[in-house]
């Protein structure tokens, strides 16, 4: 049934999702359980690390955090990975949540800190 109108065919989409919950739950959980290595191979990046890095730096770039002319996103996230101690406080970063701490104002990135350095700071 070919739809003119996008409203309407998104509408007529969700109101099928609704009335098909539970088989839509299921063939998505046989496609699942039957393309495993699919799922693998598509999240390797992310559980090796490299996809971690892109959507982190991709997650801070969308909050207005910004880069100074000297700075670049690797090289930022290398050391936000590898600061052991909050640089406020020095509690060892590897036992608490670990943020990088930017200024709202500028945008720009200040310290890495932890969780609880960083809500203090705002």
């Amino acid at each position: 049934m070919p739809f003119k109108d996008p409203e309407k065919k998104k509408e007529y989409l969700r109101q099928y999702r609704l009335k098909n919950k539970d088989f839509i739950k299921k063939i998505n959980k046989e496609w699942r359980e039957n393309n495993k290595e699919h799922i693998y191979e598509k999240n390797k990046d992310y559980v090796n690390g490299e996809g971690k890095h892109i959507n982190t730096c991709a997650k801070w770039r969308s909050r207005g955090i910004k880069l100074k002319p000297n700075e670049d996103w690797e090289s930022i996230y290398l050391f936000y990975i590898t600061c052991e101690e909050c640089e406020e406080c020095g509690v060892n970063l590897n036992n608490v949540k670990r943020c990088l701490d930017h200024d709202h104002d500028t945008g720009f990135i200040r310290d890495i800190l932890c969780n609880r350095c960083n809500v203090i700071r705002g």
